[in-house]
C-alpha cells in the first residue's frame, strides 16, 4: 500500500465518524413521528416550529431567553439560534444522540439519533405539557405505555447454532441503562412482523416480539434478567444479527462508574495514559472512545485504568510522511461496566507533530 500522510488518517477517520452521526445510513423514519427529515441550519418549516417549541421546554436547551426563539416567540426558521440550541440538546443526551457513533460533542444538526430521542420526549410532552423537563425518560423510559412482554429464557449458549446475518442490524435502544420492568425500544433494521427474538448475551433471550414496522422492538425488560451491561442481538428465521447494540440493566443500588480525567492530557500516537475516576468493576470494564470499543479491562484498585492510545494501527503502520504542521486531536473516553455507563468523558488530545 501506497504511503499516506497523518493528515489523511485523521481527516478520514474523523468524517467516517461524523457521516455515520449524520444520518446517512438505512436506516428509516418511523411512521407517525413529529420530527420525520434530517434538519439543518436554513431549514423552515412546521417541523422546524415544533423543534424550537420543545427545547425552550428545558432551560438548558432553550433557544433564546428573550426575543426571537423564546418561549412563546418561536419560529419555523432553523436559524444559528437553533443550531446552538440543538448542540445542547444533543450533548444533554448524549448516551442517546452521540454514544451510539462514538461523538462527544454536538453537530448541531438533527439527523437520525437526534430525532429518535427528540420524537421519544415529544411522545411524552406534546401536546399535553409543554413546561415539563423529560430528562427523567433518560433512564428509566416510558413505563405507562403497555407492550408485550414475551417469553423470557435463561439456557446457557442460546445463540451458538444461529447463523450470523448482516441484514439484521439493531441499532440503538431508547435507553442505554434500564430498570426491570421498564418498556424498551430498539431500532434498526431486518427485523420481521412477528416473532423476533432479543438476545442477551449468550444466556438470556426473550421471545415472541413483534415489529409492525420492521423497524422497531418495544418491550417490557423482563424481571428474572440479572442485573448488568449485555450485548443486544435481535434473531428471526434462525438468524442472529451479527453485530450487536448494548443495554445495563440496573437498579437504585446501582454504582454507575465516574470519569474524572486522563492523565496526561496530551501526547503522541501511542501514549498510555490512565483514566481515573471510580466504581470501576476488577474486571470487564468496556472504554467507548471516538475511535474504538476496548473491552474486558482490569482495574485493580476500582479507580483506575491503563490503556495506550492506538487509534487506527492498521492505517498508521502506512505513514512514512510527517506532517506539515502540528494538529491535534481530542478523544473522548467513556467508561462502561456492570454499574452503568459514566455520565461524563474523560478527554486526551492525541498531538500529531
Amino acid at each position: 500500500m501506497s504511503s499516506i500522510s497523518v493528515k489523511k488518517v485523521f481527516l478520514a477517520t474523523f468524517f467516517v465518524t461524523v457521516f455515520c452521526f449524520l444520518g446517512i445510513s438505512t436506516v428509516s423514519t418511523v411512521s407517525a413521528e413529529q420530527f420525520s427529515r434530517n434538519l439543518k441550519l436554513g431549514d423552515s418549516g412546521p417541523d422546524v416550529l415544533l423543534l424550537q417549541r420543545l427545547l425552550n421546554t428545558n432551560k438548558s436547551t432553550q433557544v433564546a431567553e428573550t426575543g426571537v426563539g423564546s418561549l412563546g416567540n418561536e419560529t419555523d426558521y432553523f436559524g444559528s439560534l437553533t443550531k446552538s440550541a440543538v448542540i445542547r440538546f444533543q450533548e444533554l443526551y448524549r448516551k442517546e444522540v452521540l454514544f451510539p457513533y462514538n461523538l462527544i460533542y454536538g453537530t448541531g444538526f438533527v439527523g437520525v439519533s437526534t430525532r429518535q430521542k427528540l420524537n421519544q420526549i415529544s411522545s411524552d410532552l406534546l401536546p399535553s405539557n409543554l413546561s415539563t423537563s423529560a430528562t427523567i425518560s433518560n433512564v428509566i423510559g416510558n413505563i405507562s405505555q403497555t407492550v408485550p412482554s414475551g417469553d423470557f429464557s435463561a439456557v446457557s449458549n442460546q445463540t451458538k447454532d444461529l447463523t450470523q446475518s448482516d441484514s439484521i442490524i439493531p441499532y440503538f435502544p431508547s435507553q442505554y441503562e434500564i430498570f426491570h420492568k421498564n418498556n424498551i425500544t430498539i431500532t434498526g433494521v431486518g427485523f420481521i412482523s412477528k416473532d423476533n427474538i432479543i438476545y442477551f448475551g449468550d444466556n438470556y433471550s426473550l421471545s415472541h416480539i413483534d415489529s409492525p414496522d420492521t423497524q422497531t422492538l418495544t418491550f417490557k425488560l423482563p424481571q428474572e434478567l440479572p442485573l448488568g451491561r449485555y450485548d443486544v442481538y435481535v434473531g428471526n428465521n434462525k438468524l442472529i444479527s451479527k453485530h450487536a447494540t448494548l443495554v445495563v440493566v440496573v437498579d437504585i443500588n446501582s454504582k454507575r462508574p465516574v470519569v474524572q480525567s486522563a492523565s496526561p492530557s496530551s501526547g503522541i500516537y501511542g501514549t498510555e495514559i490512565t483514566i481515573t475516576g471510580n466504581n470501576f468493576t476488577s474486571t470487564g470494564n468496556e472504554i467507548r472512545s471516538s475511535y474504538e470499543v476496548l473491552k474486558n479491562l482490569p482495574s485493580a484498585d476500582g479507580k483506575t485504568i491503563k490503556i495506550k492510545v492506538l487509534p487506527f494501527p492498521e492505517s498508521m503502520q502506512n505513514v512514512e510522511e510527517k506532517p506539515e504542521k502540528v494538529f491535534s486531536w481530542p478523544i473522548s473516553f467513556i467508561v462502561i461496566n456492570d454499574g452503568g455507563i459514566s455520565e461524563k468523558a474523560a478527554i486526551f488530545t492525541l498531538v500529531f507533530e
